[in-house]
């Protein structure tokens, strides 16, 4: 068997999107990137639905264009969630379902066009040496490369992210799937008493069904028949239920997890490697990316200065464990306004509290259960506000803070307030705390409004101070 040796700045383990996208973005800041894929291009994967969130990333990644002339269906989403029994109605869904082995592709051809180097069956065999100094071992169709680095990226899903070493956010959770020959050109959402069902017409003509339950409640069970009960019984997907395929029903792991080694020195994992999102946000493509993104600047950040990496993993445990927070509130949320009543294990599994038992008692962990979700009140007003005498509020503090500037994790001075979700430093790109300085010295808002007008278009000084008021961050004096 052959081997070789070759030399790179970072080895990126994984080309779905979030592999590719952290590719793109160590190549756009000047860097040497091999990227590893274990299967060959284009290849199936679940995952289709694009919110618009994601165009803007795009725009920054440079493939906009590739990306949007790829063929996307996008309908109306019809939703049985609120009520048991009433007309299915319209809702504002903006998400477009497009082929995902060829978004994919398109990710993984732009890293190989910006002079990426891009293996295609190809999977780490081992990892040695030390960070900065890595030699990874690849094993290729051509037989064992050895690939010197400096810092690995580990996107490559949940299934080989170190599962002794997950955690996970909620109950278990089961997702079934499959894919009709045809079906409505809409997005369907229903909540069932066993679960929930989600479909989609994709871009080749078939309608994808996935169906989400209890694994427990699907264990011994054969899949098909279970799904086509639960098609059956539904509003929007009776008719699905006569139509399955024999063995044409798959199913995998759905439960919401994060990785407690989601950053090691000189290994970071991001995607699904480092945190699964619950299924029912249908955004895990735009998460993967804009993770993705702040892995890459974790990565820069330590490649340009080795001393700054405790700052770095500071900076990037800190948004995991927000995202954690953020997801959890979002989905027990959303799960408790769905009618079933909590005569349902299912649904009453994700209404309670659900309590996270870390498997490694790792201070990410500690991190995460730790953080909260803050719940503002009603907004003062800012009309109010601006034409009197105001004060900072009493629980605002002042804190140095890891944040992104020039493409590098560095610390700023940011405000920490039990409304905001994390300590912020920038607002509309403004430092926040010289404003407050100028706040402090003057007696009224529109004053210091006036002041800032100085350094910013005034608009854009109205609109820091309404946020100010909406955060309830300033209070009136007295």
């Amino acid at each position: 068997m052959a081997t070789s040796r070759r030399d790179t700045d970072v080895v990126v383990l994984g080309a779905g999107p979030a592999g590719s996208c952290c590719a793109l973005r160590l190549l756009q800041l000047g860097y040497r990137v091999t990227l590893v894929e274990r299967a060959r291009f284009p290849r199936a994967q679940i995952g289709e639905s694009l919110t618009p969130g994601i165009a803007g990333i795009l725009d920054l990644l440079g493939v906009r264009a590739q990306a949007d002339a790829l063929p996307r269906m996008a309908g109306p989403a019809w939703l049985v969630w609120e009520h048991a029994d009433p007309a299915p109605r319209a809702a504002a869904g903006a998400n477009a379902m497009v082929d995902r082995a060829s978004f994919d592709d398109v990710l993984f051809r732009a890293v190989a066009a910006r002079g990426g180097r891009c293996l295609q069956a190809a999977a780490m065999a081992g990892l040695s040496g030390a960070p900065g100094a890595w030699q990874v071992r690849l094993a290729t169709a051509h037989g064992i490369e050895t690939v010197g680095a400096r810092f690995v990226v580990d996107a490559t899903g949940r299934r080989n992210s170190g599962g002794a070493m997950r955690t996970p956010t909620a109950a278990p959770l089961l997702a079934l799937w499959t894919d009709l020959d045809r079906g409505p050109c809409a997005h369907l959402v229903e909540a069932c008493p066993d679960g929930w069902l989600w479909g989609a017409a994709r871009p080749d003509g078939r309608f994808r069904i996935m169906a989400f339950a209890d694994p427990a409640s699907v264990r011994g069970r054969d899949a098909e028949r279970w799904l086509a009960a639960q098609l059956a019984r539904s509003r929007l997907f009776a008719v699905a239920a006569g139509a399955l395929r024999p063995g044409a029903v798959h199913a995998c792991a759905a439960t919401p997890a994060f990785s407690e080694a989601a950053w090691q020195p000189g290994v970071v994992r991001t995607g699904d490697a480092a945190f699964c999102i619950d299924p029912l946000s249908s955004s895990g493509v735009e998460k993967a990316l804009r993770f993705s993104l702040q892995a890459a600047v974790a990565v820069h950040t330590v490649l340009a200065d080795a001393g700054d990496e405790n700052l770095a993993r500071t900076f990037y445990e800190h948004r995991l464990a927000e995202s954690v927070a953020t997801h959890r509130a979002w989905a027990q949320r959303y799960y408790r306004m769905a009618w079933p009543d909590d005569a349902s294990p299912f649904w009453r599994a994700r209404r309670e509290d659900f309590v996270m038992t870390p498997k490694g008692g790792s201070a990410l962990a500690r991190l995460v259960a730790r953080t909260p979700v803050p719940a503002p009140g009603p907004a003062a007003a800012p009309g109010m506000l601006l034409r009197g005498e105001v004060r900072r509020c009493d629980a605002l503090d002042i804190i140095d803070e890891p944040c992104v500037v020039d493409d590098r994790v560095q610390l700023r001075r940011a405000v920490a307030h039990p409304n905001l979700p994390r300590p912020v430093a920038f607002v509309e790109g403004a430092e926040i705390v010289p404003l407050l300085d100028v706040l402090a010295a003057v007696p009224r808002l529109e004053t210091a409004v006036e002041l800032w007008s100085y350094r910013m278009p005034p608009a854009r000084a109205a609109r820091i101070a309404a946020w100010l008021c909406e955060q309830r961050l300033v209070r009136a004096a007295g």
